[in-house]
C-alpha cells in the first residue's frame, strides 16, 4: 500500500468516527425511578388502566422487566413496556382491572447506554388503605458489579490511557530521538492496544453473564451493545493505523485524533454524561489529563530514563525532556483537580455522602491518593527537575557521566516509578467509580406518620458489640425500624460512621434494597418506609460501619410479614426437598427429645435438664443458617 492510499484509508477511519460522535445516543448512567402514576404508595378508589414510570435516565427495554404482585406475593403478570420520551418514561398497560387489595410493582432495568442495572419495588393499593402516609420515593438500589468486572474495567482504562499518553508524549522530544526509540514505543502501544481489545471482549462476556443472555444477543439487541460495537470499532481502526505504521507526521496525528475520539466515546457512556455537554467535556478533559500524566510517566520509566551508563547525549536529552514533562505534568494535575471537583460537586448530593456511600468512599480514596501522588510530583518538580536541567551546562567533552549525575538519576527513577504506581492505583479507583451508582440526590423517602403498634424486638451479639432491631408494627406497608448499637459496657460505641439496612424477600427473587438509617441519638438509628411490600418471610440485615474496624458489623434478622400461610412460595428443587427431609430426620433423632415437636423447648424431658432448652421459634430468627449449623456441630 503506497503512502497516498494509507492517508486516504486513515482519513476515512477518522471521519467515520467523528460522524458517529456527532450523532450519539444519549450517554446516561444508572436509571433511577423518579415518579410513578399512580403515585408511589397511593391509595386508589378504582383500578387504573395503566402504570406510567418515569426514570432519571433512558432504559433499554430488551433486558428490563416489570412484574406486578398481589399482597400475598402471587405473581399476577409480567407487564409489557412501551417507551416514551426517548426511553425516560415506561407505559405499562394493565390487561385486566385490579380488584381491591394491595399491589407491589417490581422493576428491573438496565441503562440504555452503559448497561448498569437498577431494581426496586413500590406499593400501591386499590380500594383499601395500606400506608400511614404516601411515600415520595420507591425502595430501589443499583446492582454493583463483581470484582472481576472491576479488574477488567481497570485494565481496559489503563490501556486506553497509555495509548493516548504514548501517542502524545513524543511531542516533547526532538524528532531524531523520537525516531530512535520508535520501536520500543511501538511495543508499548501494541501491548496496550491488545489489552484494550481483550478487556473489551471480557466486558461483553461479563455483561452477558449478568443479564443471563447470550453475548451476541446483548450486543445486537441492547443499546449498550450498540455503543460497545461502535466503541471497539474505534479500537480496531486504531489497530489498523498502528499496523500501517506511524512513520510520517500525518499518520501520527491521525492516530492521535482517533485516540481522542475513543476517549470521548468513553465519556459519552459514563456518569458525567448525565450532566450534559459540559459534563462530557469535563470528563474528557479529566481522562486526557490522566492519559498525558500516566503515559508520560510510563515512557519515562520504561524507555527514556537510562538503566545503566549515561552518555553525554543522554545527559543533554534528559536535561531538556524532564523540565518539559514537569510542566506538562503540572498542567495535567491542575486539569485533573478542576474537572474532578466539577464532577464530584454534581454527583455527591451532600457532605455526608463520601462516608455514607460506596461511590463517595471510592471518590475519597481517589482524592487521597491523588494528593499523595501530587506530593511526589512536587518533589520531582522542585528538587529533581532543577538538578537535571542543570546538566545542560556540563562540559561538552564529558565522557561517562559523573557519579553525582548517576545518583541523581537513580533517585529520580525511583520517584517516577512510585508516582507511576500511585497513578495506576488512582485509575483503579476511577474504574470502580464507573461501576458504582452515584448517590441519589433526592435523599430518602419522606417520613410517614408515627405508628403506635407494639414493636417486635430482635437482638444479636457480635463479639464485643450488640445490635438490637425493633420493628413496628411488622405489617405490609409502612414500618418503623429502630436500631440500637452498644458495646460490651452497654454504651454506644464511638466512631459509628454509617448504619444501613438491607431488605430481602426470601420467598421472591426481588433483589436487595439497601437504605441508610438516620441517627436519632448516639447509638440509636431510625428508618421508616414501605420496605415490606409483600406477605412472606423477609430478611433484614443491619450493617454498622465503625471507624478503625477492618470489616463492618452485620446482623441478619428473619421475620414473617403478613399472612405467611398464603404467601406465594417458589417451587422447591429436588435437592432442596431432600435437604429439608434430611434436616427433619436429624431434628427428630437428636433435637426433638429436648426442644419438642414444635421447637418451643417444651418437651417433658426438658424439665430434667440443668438449663432449659431454647425456644427455637424465637431463637433462630436471630442467627444465620451458618451459625445454626456450626452450633449444632
Amino acid at each position: 500500500m503506497n503512502q497516498r492510499s494509507k492517508r486516504v484509508l486513515a482519513s476515512l477511519l477518522l471521519v467515520a468516527s467523528l460522524i458517529w460522535l456527532a450523532f450519539p445516543s444519549v450517554g446516561w448512567a444508572h436509571s433511577y425511578l423518579v415518579t410513578a402514576e399512580p403515585p408511589i404508595g397511593s391509595e386508589l378508589a378504582k383500578s387504573p388502566d395503566h402504570l406510567l414510570l418515569t426514570y432519571s435516565e433512558p432504559i433499554d427495554p430488551h433486558f428490563s422487566s416489570f412484574t406486578l404482585y398481589d399482597a400475598q406475593g402471587k405473581k399476577l403478570s409480567d407487564l409489557t413496556p412501551a417507551l416514551q420520551d426517548g426511553g425516560l418514561q415506561v407505559l405499562l398497560p394493565l390487561q385486566t382491572p385490579l380488584v381491591s387489595g394491595v399491589y407491589t410493582m417490581a422493576w428491573h432495568v438496565i441503562s440504555a447506554t452503559d448497561g448498569h442495572i437498577t431494581e426496586g419495588t413500590f406499593p400501591f393499593s386499590v380500594g383499601v388503605a395500606i400506608l400511614a402516609s404516601p411515600m415520595e420515593q420507591a425502595a430501589q438500589t443499583a446492582s454493583n458489579a463483581p470484582l472481576s468486572t472491576a479488574i477488567v474495567r481497570w485494565l481496559g482504562l489503563l490501556a486506553m490511557l497509555l495509548i493516548v499518553g504514548s501517542l502524545f508524549f513524543p511531542l516533547l522530544l526532538p524528532r531524531a530521538e523520537a525516531m530512535v526509540e520508535g520501536p520500543r514505543v511501538a511495543i508499548l502501544l501494541w501491548v496496550s492496544w491488545g489489552t484494550l481489545l481483550l478487556t473489551g471482549v471480557a466486558g461483553i462476556l461479563f455483561q452477558a453473564q449478568m443479564l443471563k443472555a447470550p453475548p451476541l444477543s446483548v450486543l445486537l439487541q441492547s443499546q449498550w451493545g450498540t455503543i460497545q460495537l461502535a466503541k471497539y470499532s474505534f479500537v480496531l481502526a486504531l489497530g489498523i493505523l498502528l499496523g500501517l505504521g506511524l512513520r510520517d507526521r500525518f499518520g501520527r496525528w491521525l492516530a492521535r485524533g482517533l485516540a481522542l475520539v475513543l476517549l470521548l466515546s468513553t465519556s459519552l457512556s459514563g456518569h458525567s454524561a448525565v450532566l450534559g455537554s459540559l459534563g462530557v467535556l469535563a470528563d474528557s478533559v479529566h481522562q486526557l489529563a490522566a492519559a498525558l500524566w500516566l503515559g508520560g510517566l510510563t515512557q519515562l520509566a520504561l524507555i527514556w530514563i537510562p538503566k545503566r551508563s549515561l552518555s553525554r547525549e543522554k545527559v543533554v536529552l534528559m536535561s531538556k525532556l524532564v523540565p518539559r514533562f514537569s510542566q506538562l505534568a503540572l498542567a495535567s494535575v491542575i486539569l485533573l483537580l478542576a474537572s474532578g471537583l466539577y464532577g464530584a460537586l454534581n454527583h455527591i448530593p451532600s457532605w455526608s455522602a463520601p462516608v455514607a456511600t460506596s461511590y463517595g468512599q471510592y471518590l475519597l480514596a481517589k482524592v487521597v491518593l491523588l494528593l499523595s501522588t501530587l506530593g511526589l510530583a512536587v518533589i520531582n518538580r522542585r528538587v529533581m527537575t532543577p538538578q537535571i536541567a542543570a546538566w545542560s551546562r556540563l562540559p561538552a567533552n564529558l565522557g561517562p557521566a559523573p557519579e553525582v549525575v548517576q545518583r541523581t538519576l537513580s533517585r529520580f527513577r525511583r520517584l517516577v516509578d512510585s508516582e507511576m504506581v500511585l497513578v495506576a492505583v488512582i485509575v483503579l479507583f476511577a474504574s470502580l467509580l464507573t461501576l458504582t451508582a452515584p448517590p441519589l440526590a433526592s435523599g430518602s423517602a419522606s417520613a410517614p406518620s408515627a405508628v403506635t403498634a407494639r414493636p417486635q424486638l430482635f437482638v444479636q451479639s457480635l463479639g464485643d458489640y450488640t445490635i438490637a432491631l425493633s420493628v413496628s408494627p411488622v405489617q405490609i406497608g409502612t414500618n418503623t425500624f429502630d436500631v440500637t448499637v452498644t458495646d460490651s459496657a452497654g454504651t454506644p460505641p464511638p466512631g459509628i460512621q454509617r448504619v444501613w439496612l438491607d431488605f430481602n424477600d426470601l420467598d421472591q427473587n426481588l433483589g436487595t434494597v439497601s437504605t441508610n438509617a438516620q441517627a436519632v441519638t448516639p447509638g440509636h438509628y431510625r428508618l421508616q418506609g414501605p420496605f415490606f411490600s409483600l406477605a412472606g418471610h423477609w430478611q433484614v440485615t443491619v450493617s454498622v460501619r465503625i471507624q478503625g474496624r477492618a470489616d463492618d458489623l452485620k446482623a441478619p434478622f428473619t421475620l414473617p410479614v403478613g399472612d405467611v400461610s398464603t404467601s406465594n412460595k417458589p417451587e422447591l428443587s429436588p435437592q432442596q426437598k431432600a435437604a429439608i427431609a434430611s434436616g427433619a430426620a436429624i431434628y427428630q433423632q437428636t433435637c426433638m427429645s429436648c426442644h419438642g415437636e414444635t421447637g418451643k423447648g417444651d418437651d417433658p424431658l426438658a424439665k430434667s435438664l440443668p438449663l432449659p432448652p431454647a425456644d427455637l421459634q424465637v431463637h433462630l430468627q436471630h442467627h444465620t443458617d451458618e451459625s445454626v449449623v456450626d452450633g449444632h456441630h
